[in-house]
């Protein structure tokens, strides 16, 4: 297995902010099941934000699952929901503030906002894979997504502090409440 600091490394190269998605598919990194069970660390982390980013960039090249995406990019979200279908009854997010980044001040840390760039990638897969061979998958998938939502926590509270995050996970969750998910 690779070691934490490797990763970081390797996952680095993304910029989220301006992610080639062609290129980022294509990444073995973003591929390797592994990393995504890895312990609650800044790696793991990592790669959720890049996952994020790249499932937020393909929502958006579908105009929010109106247009069907290309062969590649719709083989990519078949095996990206299969590896968070898998990852997501295992996952645990703690309360530490240290991120790839560093510390994180403004932000409160407990495990709600340390999981939301899971979350939003779950939802956004599930809205990207309604047009796939594993939509039969989804509404469990969503379901198990809910349980990592603590009943004590605002969702919509926590999700608010990233405005892009915001709108386009209720895009996404509206798009599969009309798809009756």
């Amino acid at each position: 297995m690779k070691t934490e600091r490797r990763v970081l490394e390797m996952l680095s190269e993304f910029n989220v902010d301006h992610l080639d998605l062609k290129l980022t598919i294509s990444n073995e990194v973003l591929r390797d099941r592994t990393l995504y069970t890895l312990p609650d660390c800044a790696a793991r982390r990592r790669l959720f934000t890049v996952v994020e980013a790249l499932l937020m960039g393909l929502w958006q090249e579908s105009f929010f699952g109106r247009v069907a995406l290309e062969q590649q990019a719709q083989l990519f979200v078949v095996l990206i929901f299969g590896i968070l279908k898998e990852t997501l009854p295992k996952i645990r997010f703690n309360s530490e503030m240290f991120w790839f980044g560093g510390e994180q001040k403004r932000l409160k840390t407990d495990p709600l906002n340390n999981s939301l760039s899971f979350l939003s990638a779950c939802w956004h897969i599930a809205a990207l894979a309604l047009r796939s061979s594993v939509s039969g998958e989804i509404e469990p998938f969503l379901h198990a997504s809910c349980s990592l939502v603590p009943a004590t926590s605002c969702l919509p509270m926590a999700l608010l502090a990233h405005d892009e995050r915001c709108l386009s996970c209720a895009v996404a969750l509206l798009h599969l409440q009309q798809a009756n998910m």
